[in-house]
C-alpha cells in the first residue's frame, strides 16, 4: 500500500499491490479475483491478472481516504493465507460475503 493523504483532495490517492501466496495458483487466482471484487465494490480501479491485484483510488477527501485505507487494512490482514481454503469457485463467494460482513464492522466503530 502507497498512499498520500491530505486536505488537497485532487493530490490524495492509494495505490495497493496485492500477489503471490503459499498455495498453488488456481487457488492464489481465486483468492486475486475475491480481493479485487472487493476493492472494486468500494470504489477502486483495479488491474486484475491472474494473482496479481493493482488498484488505485484517487481524489477524495481525506475521510474518505482513511476509511479506504482502513478497508485495505482488513483485506490485509484477513486474506493472509486464504489463498490455502480457496478449493472452488464457489469459495470465492462465501468468502466475499464473509468479508463483506466484518468490514461492516468497520463503518460501526
Amino acid at each position: 500500500v502507497e498512499a498520500l493523504v491530505g486536505e488537497r483532495e485532487r493530490e490524495n490517492y492509494i495505490a495497493f499491490n496485492f500477489k503471490g501466496g503459499a498455495a498453488n495458483l488456481e487457488r492464489k487466482i481465486r483468492r486475486a479475483r475475491l480481493v479485487a471484487d472487493i476493492v472494486e465494490e468500494n470504489g477502486f480501479r483495479v488491474d486484475l491478472k491472474q494473482d496479481s491485484v493493482r488498484a488505485r483510488l484517487e481524489g477524495y477527501g481525506r475521510g474518505s481516504m482513511e476509511s479506504h485505507l482502513e478497508i485495505l487494512g482488513y483485506l490485509i490482514f484477513h486474506t493472509r493465507q486464504l489463498d490455502m481454503v480457496m478449493t472452488n469457485d464457489a469459495s470465492i463467494e462465501f468468502y466475499k460475503e464473509k468479508t463483506r460482513e466484518g468490514m461492516k464492522q468497520l463503518s460501526k466503530r
